[in-house]
């Protein structure tokens, strides 16, 4: 069970995301500070339509917020506060080497240059070049 993401420019290949992934993708679009009424739009499978100038929000705020944050934790609440506290304490090169793209108690941790963090540049050029995009 996923997302596929249909775009309206015909040259542009879809776009298929699992649950997980997308739910990564939208805490992402929320700390680069993507308007909420757009990340809802990800939400559901429903044939939602995101516009072309909607998408493209997307693509830019988000390669911005990839390209100034060589390291982002996405979670939730109370343990997602407990690990950006503990994350002043690392340096980028020191314990989180071993963590890139895995999960620790509900915490995702990327970093530039993982998998996740390269799924998630190709998911901001989906919505650059894809003018618009259903969501089902």
């Amino acid at each position: 069970m996923g997302y596929d993401l249909c775009p309206r420019n015909k040259q542009t290949k879809g776009w298929y995301a699992n649950l997980s992934f997308m739910d990564n993708i939208r805490q992402a679009m929320e700390k680069a500070r993507i308007d909420k009424g757009i990340t809802a739009k990800l939400c559901f499978c429903d044939g939602e339509y995101v516009k072309k100038a909607e998408a493209l929000e997307i693509a830019e705020k988000l390669s911005a917020f990839l390209e100034k944050n060589p390291v982002i934790l996405l979670g939730t609440g109370k343990t997602l506060k407990k690990y950006e506290a503990e994350m002043k304490k690392f340096s980028e090169s020191n314990e989180l080497l071993g963590w890139n793209g895995k999960k620790h108690e509900g915490i995702t941790i990327l970093r530039k240059g993982d998998d996740l963090w390269k799924s998630m540049q190709g998911f901001a050029d989906f919505c650059r070049k894809s003018g618009g995009f259903w969501v089902w």
